[in-house]
């Protein structure tokens, strides 16, 4: 009885650690957003971004295959003694419902920044295309202008 209560500790902890590292994610999240959205993209500042939520991502996967793997180790014995458990499985519910509630605002989050990524890159592309297109025609026009080899003349129209 008093190893399944230290494993709900352990449960809870982990929930605990999951609720902090959602919300460094979410920091994370709102910093690309102001990277994208700024005036001028710094791309070395926003890989930095996904580089630290790649880690937290991972550190996240580990906790989940912990919390599953513990869970399971004590399911049956919650089960059976519910009316025991029944504050600390509660307690454990609602940190759950905390992190589903923080998982949809990171996911409408990263969708917004997908969409404001996309937007940026294309208004970038388009850039490039009329910069590219500006050389092409000023390096014809110098060609053109090079080519010419008769020298100016100016014609009388006086008679």
């Amino acid at each position: 009885m008093e190893a399944t209560e230290n494993y709900l500790q352990v449960l809870s902890d982990s929930l605990d650690r999951k609720i902090v590292i959602l919300e460094e994610i979410q920091r994370l999240t709102d910093s690309q957003r102001n990277i994208a959205s700024g005036e001028s993209f710094d791309d070395k500042a926003f890989e930095n971004t996904i580089e630290k939520k790649s880690a937290l991502i991972e550190q996240i996967t580990k906790l989940d295959s912990g919390f599953r793997l513990l869970y399971d180790n004590i399911k049956e014995q919650l089960e059976n003694s519910r009316s025991l458990y029944k504050n600390e499985i509660a307690k454990l519910q609602q940190k759950i419902k905390i992190i589903l509630d923080k998982n949809a605002a990171l996911q409408t989050a990263e969708q917004s920044n997908r969409n404001l990524i996309a937007k940026r890159f294309g208004e970038l592309k388009k850039e490039i295309y009329r910069i590219k297109k500006s050389r092409d025609t000023a390096a014809n026009y110098y060609k053109t202008m090079n080519n010419i080899t008769s020298e100016p003349f100016f014609l009388d129209q006086k008679k």
